[in-house]
Formats: C-alpha cells, structure tokens, sequence
C-alpha cells in the first residue's frame, strides 16, 4: 500500500534483523526480536538463523544438547 506503513516494517539493512537461536526458527524472514522465534517441534532440528527445522532421518534421534541429529 503505497504511502501506507501500518502493516509494515521496515528494515535499512541486515543488521535490523535478529538471528533465531539454534533450535528454534523464524516464521518469516526478517524478524527483529528473538521472541518472534519459534522452539522446533520434536523430532526436528535447526541451526543459527534458520526459516524453518528439519526433521531428522530415520534411525536417529535429537540430541537437545547439541541441537543435532545423531545415529542411535
């Protein structure tokens, strides 16, 4: 909407965004606090700054500590 910035946010650059923690992932990219991160559901695992968790292969589990996954 032009001229309208009420549903909006806007970011100059890259270092206006937050990056989600290890374990957790953004819902959309661009997120400016890390309270807009969401914890991966079990069975699933994600690195720094992630948009979404991966599930992990069959055999292996999550390993919480490391936020990895690891053959049984």
């Amino acid at each position: 909407l032009e001229g309208d910035d009420t549903n909006a946010t806007k970011h100059d650059s890259e270092a206006d965004c937050a990056l989600c923690d290890a374990g957790t992932h953004g819902p959309t990219r661009g997120a400016t606090s890390k309270s807009d991160c969401i914890e991966c559901g079990h069975g699933t695992v994600s690195g720094e700054g992630a948009e979404y968790c991966s599930a992990c292969d069959a055999g292996t589990y999550v390993n919480t500590s490391s936020n990895s996954c690891e053959a049984w």
